[in-house]
């Protein structure tokens, strides 16, 4: 995933509109392709630093961004890139714009019509490993980010997603409603369970340890009566874990 304040293009595409009896119309698609290719991308550089606040958390995700311009045949590269950078950066600047104007939830827009905005990458992948737990996550176009999780069963991902960044992965699990985060633990092997167990975040350590046991007693007391199964003593280690950090991390 793109560091903060960091812009990802998954595709580019771009057509291009000559007059049929251009004499060079080959090589205007030629300078263009070009420009693609180095200009721009050193254009939006500039262009875009404005808009990409390395403070600001939120990821989003924004499906097509279409951009429409008019170029002289005979410019440099440098002259399209600028323009096609500052087309770019308007198109972009109308998207971000109509997210901040939007209630504060933890998902942003309608995922039909192509633009969402998450607070922060633990939210972000919170919903990722909900939507992966309940077999919903590889129908859904913003989830690209995880593509290369794609080919490993449902336990490895869930394990490799959190693990990836175990702090953030902490939070994650932590902002799921008990309901979807035990569904995610369920869908764990033992094995997948310990080592995720293992990987995650151990705490403060010089705390008070009185508090420590207390947390652990509220989360025992508040895990629904079932006994687990023998195989299951990972996944029940991993679930009261994360009860107890629910409630002092």
């Amino acid at each position: 995933m793109p560091a903060a304040g960091s812009l990802r293009v998954g595709r580019f595409h771009a057509d291009y509109l000559v007059p049929a009896a251009h004499p060079e119309a080959e090589g205007v698609r030629s300078r263009l392709d070009q420009a693609a290719r180095g200009a721009l991308l050193r254009g939006l550089r500039r262009t875009l630093a404005p808009l990409l606040d390395t403070s600001d958390e939120s990821v989003w995700l924004i499906r097509r961004l279409h951009v429409e311009l008019e170029v002289g045949a005979e410019w440099d590269g440098d002259r399209v890139a600028r323009a096609w950078a500052a087309q770019i950066a308007r198109a972009l600047g109308r998207a971000l714009a109509e997210g901040r104007s939007g209630p504060d939830a933890a998902v942003w827009g309608d995922p039909g019509e192509g633009v969402l905005r998450f607070p922060d990458r633990a939210a972000y992948l919170a919903r990722f490993l909900a939507d992966l737990a309940a077999g919903d996550a590889w129908r859904k176009w913003y989830y690209a980010a995880f593509d290369g999780l794609r080919p490993l069963s449902a336990s490895a991902a869930l394990r490799t997603a959190v693990c990836d960044d175990a702090a953030t992965g902490l939070r994650a699990l932590l902002a799921l409603p008990d309901a979807e985060r035990r569904r995610v633990v369920e869908r764990l092997t033992p094995n997948d369970a310990r080592r995720l167990l293992d990987a995650l975040p151990a705490g403060e350590r010089g705390g008070d340890p009185a508090r420590g046991w207390d947390e652990l007693r509220r989360a025992w007391d508040a895990l629904p009566p079932h006994a687990p199964a023998a195989d299951a003593e990972a996944r029940a280690a991993l679930e009261l874990y994360l009860r107890a950090c629910a409630g002092e991390p």
